[in-house]
């Protein structure tokens, strides 16, 4: 009993700083997304995308829904994803002032579709894949890491999707193509967690539910958030598309 006590006790003092750690850099992460999209939202109604977003994603990383959803629910922890990833990526892009004429090219190689469009599938594959999302439950760092990168690649992609341009009609066949990217991995990861017939993940269960109610839960809310979000995205590049064909007919005709 004397050793078990000693290796519980070994235990806390060893985890509790990389909690303390984990909740800080959460909340220092929060406040520079907070203050630096602020400052570059100028209009009142912008500012007010970019406050939703921020609150969000402080929502799902410094309270205790964090640590619930990572231990105890699959859907909670889809939940806090889908925040990450889609619901505040697109809040805090909505927040941004529109593109100027003559941004640089740092500006045009974030916005481009392709890299959106890569970024966000890889991140939702990769974390979604057992070896990292078991890395990243255990580690504070790879949880945070995951949140960032989370975070990142759906701000790259919103941004490609969602950024104003003069030129819209012009490339709206890649921002058509980063959506299919998305909506391609969305759909293999949402299918494997709604149809796998064994469980993935090594919790979960939380609110009643066992661990494949649980699991194909986290996936029809995988679906549902995602699809319906990128489905709005491609509806809003079909004028683009209209346009653009347009265009090119009346350069044919003249």
């Amino acid at each position: 009993m004397s050793a078990l006590h000693a290796a519980g006790h070994h235990h806390e003092v060893a985890v509790a700083p990389a909690h303390v750690a984990a909740w800080g850099v959460s909340v220092v992460a929060a406040v520079l997304v907070a203050v630096a999209v602020v400052r570059v939202a100028r209009r009142a109604d912008r500012r007010a995308f970019t406050a939703a977003g921020a609150v969000l994603v402080a929502a799902v990383l410094c309270s205790p829904f964090a640590s619930w959803a990572a231990t105890r629910s699959l859907v909670g922890h889809m939940v806090q994803h889908e925040v990450l990833a889609t619901v505040a990526p697109v809040l805090l892009v909505l927040g941004v002032p529109p593109l100027r004429p003559r941004a640089g090219a740092v500006w045009r190689a974030l916005t481009d579709p392709g890299l959106g469009g890569a970024a966000w599938a890889a991140a939702v594959i990769v974390w979604h894949l057992p070896g990292p999302h078991a890395a990243a439950a255990s580690s504070w760092w790879m949880g945070e890491l995951r949140a960032a990168t989370l975070v990142a690649a759906g701000v790259l992609l919103w941004l490609a999707i969602l950024r104003p341009s003069r030129e819209r009609e012009a490339d709206v066949v890649p921002r058509l193509a980063a959506v299919g990217c998305a909506m391609a991995a969305c759909g293999a990861v949402g299918a494997v967690l709604l149809m796998w017939t064994e469980p993935i993940y090594g919790h979960g269960g939380a609110l009643g539910l066992g661990l494949m109610a649980d699991q194909r839960a986290a996936g029809a809310v995988m679906m549902v958030v995602d699809m319906t979000a990128l489905m709005a995205a491609l509806y809003s590049l079909i004028p683009d598309w209209a346009g653009r064909d347009a265009t090119q007919e009346a350069g044919i005709d003249g």
